[in-house]
């Protein structure tokens, strides 16, 4: 039984970490599929339920956005088989060869198949924690975190076949709180100012920057997002009336790359390791709306310490390189500046197709890229920059707002190294 409390002016807290037995929860957010969770000491029974004619799966994302990459999931295949597979970005990944899975029970009734499974989240005897990191990441800790009061991520989707393949319409994730057996408990209470939901079916908490929250930009909030990146994520098919395509079309593209190195190992000085990251000022949903603005130009800007790229106290790093990523055809222009000097560390510019016949690889409006700031002992290049942990970095994005733009990004790919690595 549910009970909603509309006493808007409560002071009492939720309560957690209440003593029980076992943490329970159903998750029914697809239309032909749905699948209830028991998470007990040392591991989690699933109980999945779907159509007896199709694929479907059930699983958990590898972090709480909900997206593909890195999930841990289980799929029911037509034949009878349950496979354990670790999702790539977008592609079916690696199977993990039932991988601390055991199937308890498989049937099928009325068209319907179910399938109860139990997941081991301990390590085996001869499983070190680095094997165990490499196949499911931190997802057993935030299994465990459930019992604190702590939502857990939940991925699915249903095939539009028998075959296992693109799933069509039928996927997305959601945040649910696991709920403790046979005990009294507060189920979730929401923020007026920040509401939980989901965009296109994926669980979104946009962590927007302190700039965007100021100007009210429509992404910072669920109730007010637009459009974006989510409402186009990979495999997604936009067409001009409201239907699905075909489920056999299909394009064969065919890329040839020529790849250009040099072995590392036979040169006489070792090349020095460096990490790439992406960084995004604009905040961790990594997009934002363009506004209109009366002078046609909006300026995104932040300033932070050179720790949120990871950079460890006592290791100053060398930059190697610096580009950044925006999208056509509103980016103007990304510039990082050092804010404790006042030099300009890196600028870069959009490059656009000037051809309106289309020619290919300079279409007319489109990007061909941007410029990018390369640094190294090499002839021609400049020594690196060096920076620290508590350097303060200013990025500053422009952008043409004589229209609204949906999904735009304000990131920059990041190359460095240090001694840690």
């Amino acid at each position: 039984m549910v009970f909603f409390n509309n006493k808007e002016d409560s002071t009492t807290e939720c309560a957690r970490q209440m003593d029980t037995d076992y943490l329970l929860t159903t998750v029914d957010f697809l239309d032909d599929a749905e699948v209830q969770i028991t998470i007990l000491d040392g591991e989690v029974m699933l109980k999945m339920e779907g159509p007896a004619d199709k694929w479907f799966a059930f699983g958990f994302p590898a972090s709480e956005l909900g997206k593909m990459n890195g999930a841990l999931v289980w799929i029911a295949h037509v034949d009878g088989r349950v496979a354990t597979r670790r999702l790539g970005d977008h592609n079916p990944g690696q199977d993990l060869d039932g991988y601390k899975t055991t199937i308890v029970n498989n049937t099928v009734a009325d068209g319907r198949r179910t399938v109860y499974l139990k997941y081991d989240t301990g390590l085996d005897a001869f499983e070190t924690s680095k094997e165990n990191w490499e196949n499911v990441g931190v997802l057993n800790q935030r299994l465990a975190s459930a019992k604190d009061g702590q939502k857990i991520s939940v991925i699915g989707a249903v095939g539009q076949g028998g075959e296992f393949r693109y799933h069509g319409n039928t996927r997305g994730s959601v945040q649910a709180y696991a709920l403790p057996h046979d005990v009294g408990y507060c189920v979730c209470k929401n923020n007026d100012d920040k509401p939980m939901g989901t965009i296109n079916g994926v669980a979104y908490n946009p962590e927007c920057n302190e700039q965007l929250i100021r100007e009210g930009n429509p992404t910072c909030n669920v109730a007010s997002y637009a459009g974006g990146q989510l409402c186009c994520a990979g495999g997604t098919i936009l067409l001009d009336k409201d239907q699905s395509p075909p489920e056999e079309a299909k394009d064969e593209v065919r890329v040839k790359l020529r790849v250009y190195y040099e072995d590392g190992e036979k040169q006489e000085e070792q090349p020095k390791r460096t990490k790439i990251i992406f960084y995004a000022p604009e905040g961790d949903q990594a997009e934002y709306d363009i506004p209109v603005t009366e002078s046609g130009i909006h300026v995104l800007e932040k300033t932070v310490e050179a720790r949120d790229w990871g950079i460890k106290d006592g290791h100053p790093a060398e930059l190697v390189v610096l580009q950044g990523h925006c999208h056509t055809p509103m980016c103007i222009s990304q510039e990082l500046w050092n804010a404790d000097t006042n030099e300009l560390i890196c600028s870069t510019s959009m490059n656009y197709g000037t051809d309106p016949n289309d020619e290919v690889g300079n279409e007319e409006g489109y990007i061909l890229g941007s410029s990018v700031c390369l640094w190294g002992n090499d002839d021609g290049l400049k020594s690196p920059p060096v920076i620290t942990a508590d350097t303060k970095l200013y990025y500053k994005k422009v952008a043409n707002s004589t229209y609204q733009h949906y999904g735009d990004m304000a990131g920059w790919l990041v190359q460095y190294h240090d001694d840690t690595l």
